[in-house]
């Protein structure tokens, strides 16, 4: 499933993007765009901070349906989405499959870009050698 989700992602990127370097810059920027939103939603979800969860729910949706089309990922979204107003296990168990959904969009997106030509953002992340 992982790879039907890196294809449909690459294909997108590739049809918005003419050539290598353009679409690994989009891919980097989407990338980047989509973790910073999975973690300030985990951040939100731990405040109990609806406010934001919605606004980075929003965001990543808007990001996922233009970048990265994933109806899986999607569908965990809006069923977060609809049950925001209330509280309880069923929300935050969502939640949390939503975000680990958003993970494996995010290594889908590291997959495509190391086919481009590598990971800046990883490498970014690694300690440097001593």
């Amino acid at each position: 499933m992982a790879k039907h989700h890196q294809a449909s992602g690459t294909l997108c990127v590739q049809w918005l993007c003419p050539g290598p370097a353009q679409q690994r810059a989009l891919l980097e920027l989407a990338l980047r765009c989509l973790r910073d939103d999975r973690l300030e939603i985990r951040r939100a979800l731990r405040q109990r901070d609806n406010a934001t969860v919605r606004e980075r729910l929003h965001r990543a949706k808007g990001a996922i349906c233009t970048l990265w089309p994933d109806p899986e990922t999607l569908a965990r979204l809006e069923a977060v989405h609809r049950q925001l107003p209330r509280r309880g296990s069923q929300l935050w168990s969502q939640a949390a499959a939503l975000e680990s959904r958003l993970l494996q969009l995010e290594q889908a997106m590291l997959a495509s870009l190391d086919a481009l030509g590598g990971d800046p953002i990883a490498q970014e992340q690694q300690p440097a050698p001593p």
